[in-house]
């Protein structure tokens, strides 16, 4: 269903406007389900899980090969000549062109094949790297430290609910849902139909509050996310994480940018500067260093106290080291952050460039290592086109959490396992033929596809621009690194022998994530635990939480796909003739 109905759909909807569909598999498991029921066939959740597993997977890959044409696209451009690097990119990452004459009209050439099957390649060794890897974070994070993982085993609930249809759960799960569907429409659906934000009953997005400390801290960055999904996430995250989150969030970016700034550490901001753009622009200067040096303290720390539990110039040991070391300690630290709450997205940022930044090599080629594209997504998501695996991998955290939700619902990991190769090279197949069909339709770029003539040099320029900026040092403070390294390092042996283990990744979870996120997640923490649970005893808001949660988000995605369904008609009457 997903490889043949939903991938064109997702490739056509990036090509004309540069947006993914923000499709559930939630709404298919449904589909499946009430389809079985139809006709007498009661699906069980082992099967359900399993088409949880197809359906999210071959739904992640809908753009792998659109891709590859954007990296021709780069090459050919005369943005990235003007920069003097397209000369620099090999052939096996994209195929030479012209300047000034990219317009491609097939891919079943002769001069693709060498990048396509590099893909093949290195997308093949990627995904058995995130198995092997998401075994051993399962054996470390599932088994042995026997951590909640909150967020997924409320979908696996769900799944469980769906299947047995036990009436009350299942009352619950679909008023929720219902109640999604509402705040959809009350948030984003009457003002895109309408145009105007005037007929945003229902609250949605950040609220900037910035403007009430700076006079008094300046450079504090405030604000509070009202969107309903982010904050019913609250519900099901551990009180404690949270509050350790929002300790770490205030003391960076509420107070500790207010010190970057008096000490001229960071010395761009401006009064009015906005929370989203004070946040990047912070991270940038100074959290990243910081982040980076904690989460390797929360990874290896642990892990020493308790033992049981291809570019040529380029130094090889450094690839080799950190391609697969490197990767251990990505999953290793998204596995566990996952395991105490935080979303299937958590991961790490700049990890590739600081490698390539700290090895002290200087070619422009080792850029273009990072030929993979899309992660391992979990159920239910969709990762953004201009996301792309780099030469880490780090889908083993997900692999781990899909172990976990198997093991709650009773699915073999072998049949998980098989279930995975089988729908991954399925979807890779179609992904191909989908993108090289719309490909002989018209020309990429074309007017047919407004986003490759209007998008992708925006893309090309900010791709360049980046590449040459790391080179400035701003990004990566080694002495930041070893001293925040010490700091996370005294923290996680106190952790240890307090048994709070999850205070140091709760510390990079607070850095590394979005204030008013942190702050709309703490507050929703707050009602469940204080109000919810009260109100309704502790045990039964433990079986509800997490299927609101899953209800809520699923009825809000179906919302978003109609406002696409109708995004997408709207984009395809280039075709008419007038």
């Amino acid at each position: 269903f997903a490889c043949i109905i939903i991938q064109p759909g997702i490739i056509y909807l990036y090509l004309v406007s540069g947006t993914g569909l923000p499709f559930s598999t939630w709404l298919v498991i449904l589909l499946w389900s009430e389809i079985a029921r139809f006709f007498g066939h009661k699906l069980r959740r082992e099967e359900l899980f399993i088409i949880m597993v197809f359906e999210s997977t071959a739904i992640s890959s809908a753009w792998l090969f659109v891709n590859p044409i954007r990296n021709s696209y780069f090459r050919a451009s005369p943005i990235t000549k003007a920069f003097g690097f397209s000369e620099m990119v090999p052939s096996w990452w994209a195929p030479s062109f012209q300047e000034g004459q990219f317009v491609l009209t097939t891919l079943l050439d002769s001069q693709w094949i060498v990048p396509i099957l590099v893909f093949i390649l290195t997308g093949t060794l990627g995904q058995l790297a995130d198995i092997a890897m998401g075994y051993f974070c399962y054996q470390l994070y599932v088994v042995t430290e026997r951590l909640p993982f909150p967020i997924a085993m409320a979908s696996a609930q769900s799944i469980l609910t769906i299947a047995e249809r036990e009436a009350e759960r299942l009352r619950v799960l679909m008023l929720a849902t219902l109640g999604g569907v509402f705040y959809g429409l009350l948030s984003h659906f009457l003002p895109f139909i309408t145009g105007s934000s005037v007929f945003a009953v229902a609250p949605r997005g950040t609220r900037d509050l910035s403007y009430l400390v700076e006079y008094f801290l300046k450079a504090s960055s405030f604000g509070i996310d009202s969107t309903l999904t982010t904050f019913v996430t609250g519900f099901i995250i551990p009180l404690p994480v949270l509050s350790v989150m929002l300790l770490a969030s205030i003391g960076a970016y509420f107070f500790g940018n207010h010190f970057l700034y008096e000490y001229g550490i960071w010395p761009e901001w401006v009064p009015g500067m906005s929370v989203s753009t004070a946040w990047s622009r912070s991270q940038l200067y100074f959290w990243v260093s910081v982040g980076i040096g904690i989460s390797l303290s929360a990874v290896f720390i642990p892990l020493i106290m308790r033992p049981h539990i291809l570019v040529p110039g380029f130094p090889l040991w450094i690839l080799i080291a950190f391609s697969v070391g490197w990767s251990f300690f990505a999953s290793f630290i998204s596995a566990n952050a996952q395991g105490v709450g935080a979303s299937s997205s958590f991961n790490i940022p700049y990890l590739r460039e600081s490698i390539i930044y700290f090895s002290g090599y200087r070619g422009v080629d080792i850029w273009f290592a990072n030929y993979l594209t899309w992660t391992s997504a979990p159920a239910g998501s969709v990762p953004p086109p201009n996301i792309g695996l780099p030469l880490i991998s780090t889908g083993g955290a997900n692999i781990a959490t899909s172990f976990k939700q198997a093991d709650f619902l009773g699915v073999r990991k072998e049949d998980y396992i098989k279930a995975l190769i089988l729908v991954t090279a399925l979807s890779w197949l179609m992904s191909f033929f989908y993108t090289n069909l719309f490909v002989n339709i018209a020309s990429i770029p074309s007017s047919a596809y407004p986003y490759t003539v209007t998008g992708w040099p925006i893309e090309v320029m900010e791709r360049n621009r980046w590449i040459g900026w790391l080179w400035s040092g701003i990004l990566f403070k080694p002495d930041v690194i070893i001293y925040s390294f010490v700091i996370g390092t005294i923290i996680a042996i106190v952790s240890v022998f307090l048994k709070i283990a999850y205070v140091p990744v709760s510390i990079t979870m607070g850095i590394f994530g979005f204030p008013p996120s942190i702050i709309s997640q703490f507050i929703g923490g707050l009602l469940g635990k204080f109000i919810f649970e009260k109100i309704i005893g502790r045990n039964k808001w433990r079986m509800y939480a997490p299927l609101i949660v899953i209800g809520i988000n699923l009825g809000d995605s179906i919302i978003y796909m109609i406002d696409s369904a109708i995004l997408l008609a709207i984009k395809s009457q280039w075709i008419l003739p007038y």
